[in-house]
């Protein structure tokens, strides 16, 4: 049972962790108008209501799921906008997740547009080096034993698409490696997943 509390506590940081580069691009607070129309030269652009529709692989009952919620919220709303003709999203904070409290070290992103305008995927990595997990994800080290000296490298892509005119789709894939140290010492993290959300123009 202790391993299973483990590694779903790592499999919550290193998630978090590895979202966090798409999400860490420049992105400008101006962003549209939220009153703007239907852009015909960039469907993409406007204000969304976003609702989290899945998380693969889902995490073990063993992490609280009011963890999951405050980092990974359930409803959002994400501004696309486009400045000389490239696109950037506004989550209405610096983050599309909460980062509750984790400093991250976020590569410079590529940001690929289709050519019709009509998808777009954000590519990023980083790094992450902490002594001990912040806030409320200390409540998930507190029952599993005191994980200290988190360090770890990833990888990440972010690919919105207009299904109609209406409404998006988002999905972020992630891969995330390295180590840990708990009371039987030095761990390894190996992870990957996927989180998918819609969105509805507002």
């Amino acid at each position: 049972m202790k391993k299973i509390l483990i590694i779903s506590c790592i499999s919550l940081v290193a998630f978090i962790y590895t979202s966090v580069s798409c999400l860490s691009l420049k992105r400008s607070p101006g962003g549209s108008d939220s009153s703007a129309g239907i852009s015909s030269t960039e469907p993409l652009s406007g204000n969304w209501d976003m609702t989290r529709v899945s998380i693969e692989p889902e995490f073990p009952s063993a992490v609280p799921g009011f963890v999951i919620d405050q980092v990974f919220p359930k409803k959002a709303t994400w501004k696309i906008s486009s400045t000389l003709g490239h696109l950037k999203l506004d989550y209405g904070r610096s983050t599309w997740f909460n980062p509750m409290g984790l400093n991250v070290n976020a590569n410079s992103p590529t940001v690929i547009e289709s050519s019709d305008k009509r998808s777009c995927v954000f590519s990023g990595g980083g790094s992450i080096n902490i002594d001990k997990l912040p806030g409320v994800l200390a409540f998930v080290s507190s029952v599993v034993g005191n994980i200290q000296n988190i360090s770890i490298n990833y990888t990440d892509k972010v690919n919105i698409s207009l299904v109609s005119q209406d409404k998006i789709s988002a999905t972020i894939t992630y891969s995330a490696s390295g180590t840990y140290n708990s009371q039987k010492g030095t761990e390894n993290i190996n992870y990957q997943g996927t989180i998918t959300y819609s969105g509805t123009r507002k």
